[in-house]
């Protein structure tokens, strides 16, 4: 069976999860159309589940960075921390 491509897979506002990606936790409403000032991993000492990934991000009508914490296991993806207050 040939794979799709995924320059062409549309893509689900929502965090994956294992049974079906419309089942899993929604975005922030800002993160759409935000401007990503920082995406990568999170250092080692915060241990977090699947090491883990931070986005910095500025909403789109927004002047203050706002920081999403993401970890994983094979279950899924969940949100660990929404800001930098």
């Amino acid at each position: 069976m040939k794979r799709a491509s995924l320059r062409d897979a549309v893509v689900i506002p929502r965090l994956p999860n294992w049974r079906d990606a419309r089942e899993g936790e929604a975005l922030p409403s800002d993160l759409i159309g935000a401007r990503i000032v920082h995406f990568g991993a999170a250092p080692q000492e915060y241990d977090l589940e699947g090491g883990g990934l931070i986005v910095d991000y500025v909403p789109k009508k927004g002047i203050k960075i706002k920081r999403l914490v993401f970890a994983f296991n094979e279950l899924g993806m969940w949100v660990e921390k929404r800001s930098l207050d």
